[in-house]
């Protein structure tokens, strides 16, 4: 189980131009917006993420969906 606030590490899933979708395990996405990843502009998330990598993310949100 996952609660807001907590730092996991997710699998990038794929990229879009909004973000990337993430998989957190036990048949768990998220998507990690443009907007969460750098202080900065990020023109497009390919700079940044690549399908298949590991990366260190903090929750921020959870729905049900």
């Amino acid at each position: 189980d996952f609660n807001v606030g907590d730092t996991v590490t997710a699998k990038v899933k794929s990229i879009a131009s909004y973000g990337a979708f993430m998989d957190f395990g036990a048949q768990t996405d998220g998507l990690l917006h443009i907007s969460q990843l750098s202080v900065g502009y990020i023109k497009d998330v390919s700079e940044i993420l690549k399908p298949g990598q590991e990366v260190e993310v903090r929750i921020t949100n959870i729905s049900a969906e």
